[in-house]
């Protein structure tokens, strides 16, 4: 059993909206070894819904690793924030897809 794991994740858009996808990267936090990847292509979102939707995926991926624990990264400052059980606000509505059609 893996020990500890690194999550890495990523999304965007060309465009905001405009065609996006994201990926996900497991590593075994001693070795560096890849254990799990994950990316897809998600259709027309936010820059923010792929950054989400990245974190997401490589989340539901970590348990699959058999880890006991584990740090994450992404880059985008929305999806770090949420990861770490915050929220930014914005005055524009979206939808938050971990939490559903926020207005």
């Amino acid at each position: 059993m893996t020990e500890r794991v690194i999550l890495e994740a990523d999304g965007g858009s060309r465009g905001n909206p405009g065609p996006a996808s994201y990926g996900a990267l497991i590593r075994d936090a001693d070795t560096g070894a890849v254990i799990a990847e994950r990316g897809e292509t998600i259709g027309v979102a936010t820059n923010n819904v792929a950054e989400y939707s990245g974190l997401i995926a490589g989340l539901e991926a970590v348990p699959r690793a058999h880890s006991r624990r584990g740090s994450r990264g992404a880059d985008g400052l929305r999806a770090r924030h949420r990861a770490a059980g915050g929220s930014l606000e914005d005055q524009a509505p979206r939808h938050d897809p971990v939490g559903g059609d926020r207005t």
